[in-house]
C-alpha cells in the first residue's frame, strides 16, 4: 500500500515546493488535529489493484494532467482549457471517490487531489489569474472538498481533512501574489 502513496507525496511535494516564496499578502491558517497522514499510512494494509486512469483533457500547450485511482467505482475529470504549462493530477484509493479539477485561463497554475478511502468527494477550480497552486488532501470516508481560486496570481490554497464525515469549501477571489491558505 505504501507505493501507492509515493505519486501522492510526490504530487504534494511538487505542488508545495511551487508555492511562492517572500510573500506580502497575508496568510491565513486553520488547524484540525485529528488525524495524521502518517497514522493512517501506518495503520493502512492490504492487496493493491492496479490502477487506471480516467478522463483527462488538456486544450493548453505544455499542460498535463494525469489521474491514477484504485479500487471500485472511481470517477475523475481534470480539464486544462486556456492555460499554458498548468498541471491536473489527482491520486485516489479506495471505492467510489469522485474528483473533479479544472484549471481555465489561468497559465502554470496546479492543482492536486489526493484521497484516501471511500465515499469522498473533492472538486477543485482555478479560473482566471496565472502562477496559482491548488491542493486538497483527505483521508477517511464522507469527506467533501470544494476549492474555488478566481482571478488570483501567485496564490497558493492547501485544504486538508481528515478522519470521517467532514465538509469544507473555500473560494478566493482576486487574492493578491504571495497569498497563502492552509485550512487542515
Amino acid at each position: 500500500m505504501r507505493t501507492l502513496f509515493r505519486p501522492c507525496l510526490s504530487i504534494l511535494a511538487v505542488t508545495i515546493l511551487a508555492a511562492p516564496g517572500g510573500a506580502t499578502a497575508q496568510s491565513i491558517d486553520f488547524r484540525v488535529d485529528n488525524v495524521t497522514l502518517e497514522q493512517t499510512i501506518a495503520t493502512t494494509q492490504g492487496a493493491v489493484a492496479p490502477m487506471m486512469m480516467e478522463r483527462q483533457q488538456t486544450h493548453s500547450p505544455g499542460s498535463s494532467t494525469l489521474i491514477l485511482q484504485n479500487g471500485q467505482n472511481n470517477s475523475a475529470r481534470t480539464s486544462v482549457t486556456g492555460s499554458a504549462n498548468a498541471f491536473a493530477g489527482a491520486l485516489q484509493v479506495g471505492d467510489r471517490n469522485s474528483s473533479i479539477a479544472a484549471i481555465i485561463d489561468s497559465p502554470r497554475s496546479k492543482i492536486a487531489q489526493v484521497q484516501v478511502g471511500d465515499d469522498n468527494s473533492s472538486i477543485v477550480a482555478i479560473v482566471g489569474g496565472s502562477d496559482n497552486t491548488a491542493a486538497t488532501a483527505q483521508v477517511g470516508s464522507n469527506h467533501h472538498a470544494r476549492i474555488g481560486l478566481q482571478n488570483s496570481t501567485g496564490t497558493t490554497v492547501l485544504f486538508g481533512q481528515g478522519g470521517r464525515n467532514t465538509n469544507g469549501g473555500i473560494v478566493i477571489k482576486n487574492a493578491p501574489r504571495g497569498t497563502v491558505i492552509r485550512v487542515d
